[in-house]
């Protein structure tokens, strides 16, 4: 049984799977809220599932990009409950973990996150069969304007963090 802990964005996640399926998850909009909202979505999660910590074969969370508080949060529960346990840890990008919820796309998919100071973290992927979603080039943190401007001229699906102003932006230059 693995769980997984995601509170690199103002929305947090937590999932349960057991080698074959998801059997719990609880996602929610934390804003800024992670180190009281944590701990007690965790344990809640786990008792709704019939789950022990002792249950638990590892933990995996998400590294980044986002929030410096959310990430630091997450993390350290992740390694709370993996030292107590004597259980492996895992870090999984941000940008991978959205770009691996979409479904097999001829298009490219470009996962975007605030990076503040109204810059954004953006990954390019692009589908590989088998293996799924994969970038083959280091996220670009700038803002979406220069974002936009390093995008080739065919069909794109963005997903993320995006604004409505944002979203009003992509479809402009993305027509």
């Amino acid at each position: 049984m693995i769980l997984a802990i995601d509170t690199a964005t103002r929305w947090a996640g937590l999932a349960l799977h057991d080698g074959t399926a998801v059997i719990a998850e609880h996602g929610w909009r934390c804003l800024n809220n992670h180190t009281i909202e944590m701990t007690p979505a965790i344990a809640d999660m786990l008792k709704r599932a019939g789950v022990e910590p002792a249950d638990l074969s590892g933990i995996a969370a998400a590294v980044g990009p986002g929030s410096y508080t959310g990430l630091r949060v997450g993390l350290a529960v992740a390694k709370g409950i993996s030292l107590a346990h004597q259980l492996p840890l895992v870090g999984v990008p941000t940008l991978d973990i959205v770009a691996h919820s979409f479904s097999e796309s001829n298009n490219p998919l470009v996962v975007m996150a605030e990076a503040g100071r109204t810059r954004l973290c953006a990954g390019l992927y692009r589908w590989q069969g088998r293996k799924g979603w994969r970038s083959d080039s280091q996220p670009l943190i700038a803002s979406l304007t220069d974002v936009l401007a390093t995008l080739a001229a065919e069909p794109i699906t963005f997903t993320g963090e995006i604004t409505p102003a944002a979203a009003k932006q992509i479809r402009a230059a993305h027509k």
